[in-house]
């Protein structure tokens, strides 16, 4: 009938989001799992961690978390301003995504 119908399309509604969420938090893990590795391996001050600090980011937009995803884009692009030349891409495009979150 229309009211089981109802019910069911709200409960897989509900399914939908909640795998959404898991899949959220299971890709930050493992993003911010390779960020540390990286950070171990290369230091704090380096390219790839600056790299894997914008992935993780984008994750975090991604999850609807604007205010971690800004933190990690700032620590990114403090690191690119230091290492690369002042009009590089990479730099550039960090900045373009710290402005699409304000």
């Amino acid at each position: 009938d229309k009211h089981s119908f109802a019910q069911d399309k709200h409960s897989f509604a509900q399914d939908k989001h909640s795998f959404a969420q898991s899949k959220h938090s299971l890709t930050r893990l493992f993003f911010r799992s390779v960020s540390q590795i990286r950070e171990q391996l290369t230091g704090k001050d380096s390219l790839l961690t600056a790299a894997s600090l914008v992935s993780l980011a984008m994750v975090n937009k991604a999850a609807k978390r604007p205010k971690t995803s800004l933190e990690l884009l700032t620590r990114a692009l403090k690191l690119q301003q230091m290492l690369l030349p002042q009009d590089h891409p990479d730099a550039a495009k960090t900045m373009h995504n710290i402005a699409t979150l304000q």
